[in-house]
C-alpha cells in the first residue's frame, strides 16, 4: 500500500511537472511571439523614421540645390556687373585721357596763336 501511495504521489508530481513545463512552453511561445511582434514593430518604426529622415534630407537637399542655383545666378550677375563697371571705368579713363590730350592740344593751339601774335607784332 505504501508503494501505491508513493506511486500516486510520484504520478501527481510528474503531472504537476508536466503541467508546469507545458505552462512554461506556452509562456515561452507567447514571449517569442511578443519578441517577433516587438521586432517587427521596432523595425517598422525604424523604417518609418528612416523614411521620414530620407524625406527631410531630400527636401533639405532640394532647398540647397535651389539656393545653389540662386547663388550661382547672383554670382554671374555680379561678375557681369563688375565686368561692365570695369569697361565703363576703362572707357572713362581713356576718355579723360583723351580730353586731357584735347585740352593739351587746345593749349598748344592757344600758345601757338599767342606766339604767332607776338611774332607778327615784332
Amino acid at each position: 500500500a505504501s508503494n501505491e501511495s508513493e506511486v500516486k504521489a510520484l504520478k501527481a508530481q510528474l503531472k504537476s511537472a508536466i503541467d508546469s513545463m507545458q505552462t512554461m512552453n506556452e509562456e515561452m511561445e507567447s514571449l517569442r511571439q511578443q519578441l517577433i511582434t516587438s521586432e517587427k514593430s521596432s523595425n517598422q518604426e525604424m523604417v518609418t523614421e528612416l523614411s521620414e529622415l530620407s524625406d527631410q534630407t531630400s527636401e533639405e537637399l532640394s532647398a540647397l540645390m535651389s539656393s545653389k542655383h540662386i547663388i550661382k545666378s547672383e554670382v554671374n550677375t555680379l561678375a557681369q556687373e563688375l565686368s561692365a563697371q570695369n569697361i565703363r571705368h576703362s572707357l572713362s579713363d581713356s576718355s579723360s585721357s583723351c580730353s586731357s590730350i584735347g585740352s593739351h592740344n587746345q593749349l598748344t593751339t592757344n600758345s601757338d596763336k599767342t606766339r604767332d601774335e607776338i611774332n607778327s607784332g615784332e
